[in-house]
């Protein structure tokens, strides 16, 4: 089991049934092997200082850093798409343009590394590369995806196809 930063689920509502945020906290908790950490929401600071709060951040030694953001979007809404943006109908007819969340993740990522840099600066934990070639970055990988909720196997050519140039990556919900 991953270690959970929190250790529980914030409790935001009296029923998580609908809710996926908690779906895929549970569904990493259970699924990824205890040497993962994985930080909920945590607050991120880029190069200029702006805040960023992805969904998740796991941290895992053999491997690196992956900012996670969490969907579960009914994909038949999808009215447009293009590498930065989504038109969105939603249940109500009402339509709005959001970032694509492909993109939310990689602006996330590029954040993460900004912030760790700068903690690197502050605290000299040995995060980065002191000589060589890549003097001044990270000595680990940090990447980025998306967990879509709600899916199944039978979407994901629909979801591949909406979403466009995606890494052909999925965690499966059913």
């Amino acid at each position: 089991m991953a270690t959970m930063r929190p250790a529980h689920f914030p409790n935001t509502a009296d029923d998580h049934e609908h809710d996926r945020e908690h779906d895929a906290f549970a569904a990493i908790e259970a699924n990824l092997p205890e040497v993962v950490e994985a930080i909920y929401e945590p607050s991120i600071f880029d190069g200029r200082k702006v805040q960023h709060q992805p969904d998740f951040v796991l941290f895992w030694n053999e491997v690196g850093a992956l900012t996670l953001e969490v969907k579960n979007w009914d994909f038949e809404r999808v009215d447009f798409i293009d590498p930065r943006t989504i038109k969105y109908r939603h249940s109500d007819g009402h339509k709005d343009f959001r970032t694509h969340p492909f993109r939310q993740a990689q602006v996330y990522s590029v954040a993460l590394r900004q912030h760790l840099q700068r903690v690197e600066k502050e605290s000299n934990l040995g995060l980065v590369n002191e000589d060589g070639p890549h003097a001044g970055a990270l000595r680990f990988h940090v990447g980025h995806g998306l967990i879509l909720m709600g899916t199944t196997e039978a979407d994901l050519d629909r979801i591949s196809t909406i979403l466009g140039n995606t890494p052909k990556a999925y965690l499966i919900s059913e």
